[in-house]
């Protein structure tokens, strides 16, 4: 049988002699019921929707399934400075809880804000004014599509899509024209820009490994970058380093505990090309894992949730302990992105809903 590309495979029990079913997914967010034919491979989707699932239980006569199906509610904050007590709900509704994790939302060079939410009934990006206003749809009736970023001219977006089916990274228009799809990898996530513009750099599921790649954003062949285990890379600022995440667990389908940072130009070969900084982090276990530089390029910004409360905090890149910049009291933060000049903190935050769902036949 050959095994399904997913980089997340959470529960798996067999239906019977012929059939298995499986918790899987691109990512821990978005896993679905499946079930796959033994020995034959072929598969078929038990669930469809913008949930998430956890667990597997079935009756003994193996008519009826149980399971636990996560959804959530978020909405967009806008905090000046970062400021808890002066932050501001945006009158954007509920953007889902899954869409949202990750690189949810992006800033445009003239203090706009592009977002992935599910209000149309699938995920999609949107464009509004920082005050929430003017909310435009850029996508539809396109599949699924997430983790905007958007180019430092203000020309264009980078993002994920299934349009295909496969999980790629796609380009369009900043008013969401001309799309045009720049890789083709079994599933490839978290994209982010080159200063410059010239370069897409991204995770991508390769031979069952999660490993770092860049392709130009204009289109033409990938490449990979590294040899080892990366998810949620990001450019500084000066568009030298990239900072990643990775485990060091032998198991590298461990939720990652360290950053690394390499050179984006050191001549060495992809087996070779080691961190020039490693630094350890917290991991949280309910949102997804995220690096971001800070706008000075001193620190990278990563979440971090206690208690079901998330906040925003920085590693120097010099050393030294990290330290909280945020301050929020309740809720959970589910992505996050300073605006460009540093000012202003937008955020995904909201709460995770779990509820059990018994399916029959």
């Amino acid at each position: 049988m050959t095994p399904e590309p997913w980089p997340f495979i959470g529960r798996v029990q067999w239906l019977n002699m012929q059939n298995l079913l499986v918790v899987a997914g691109d990512n821990a967010g978005t896993a679905q019921v499946w079930m796959l034919s033994y020995p034959e491979g072929s598969k078929r989707r038990i669930t469809n929707d913008l949930a998430a699932y956890r667990a597997l239980g079935l009756s003994t006569d193996g008519k009826k399934l149980s399971t636990v199906q996560a959804t959530g509610l978020v909405n967009i904050w806008i905090a000046p400075e970062g400021d808890a007590k002066r932050a501001v709900q945006l009158p954007t509704g509920n953007v889902g809880f899954f869409g949202s994790s990750g690189i949810s939302l992006d800033w445009t060079p003239d203090g706009r804000i592009v977002f992935a939410s599910n209000e149309s009934g699938l995920l999609d990006l949107w464009i509004m004014d920082a005050n929430g206003r003017n909310r435009r749809q850029l996508t539809a009736t396109a599949g699924l599509n997430n983790s905007p970023v958007v180019s430092n001219d203000g020309r264009f977006i980078v993002f994920i899509s299934n349009r295909t089916g496969a999980r790629n990274v796609w380009r369009m228009e900043i008013d969401g024209s001309n799309p045009k799809r720049l890789t083709t990898g079994a599933a490839d996530f978290l994209p982010t820009l080159s200063p410059d513009d010239k370069w897409v750099f991204y995770s991508s599921v390769n031979e069952g490994r999660i490993t770092l790649w860049r392709v130009p954003a204009d289109g033409g062949s990938p490449v990979q970058l590294i040899n080892g285990s990366a998810v949620a890379p990001d450019v500084s600022p000066d568009g030298k380093f990239i900072v990643y995440m990775y485990t060091d667990s032998v198991d590298e389908s461990a939720p990652p505990n360290r950053f690394a940072i390499i050179p984006i130009e050191d001549g060495e070969p992809v087996e070779s090309r080691e961190p020039v900084k490693t630094f350890a982090f917290q991991t949280s276990g309910t949102i997804s894992p995220l690096a971001h530089w800070s706008p000075d390029g001193r620190s990278i910004l990563y979440p971090v949730s206690n208690r079901n409360v998330t906040n925003v905090w920085a590693q120097p890149i010099d050393g030294g302990p990290p330290k909280q910049i945020t301050d929020f009291k309740d809720s959970l933060m589910t992505g996050f992105s300073w605006s460009r000049d540093g000012k202003t903190l937008a955020a995904t935050r909201g709460m995770l809903l779990r509820d059990a769902v018994l399916i029959s036949e």
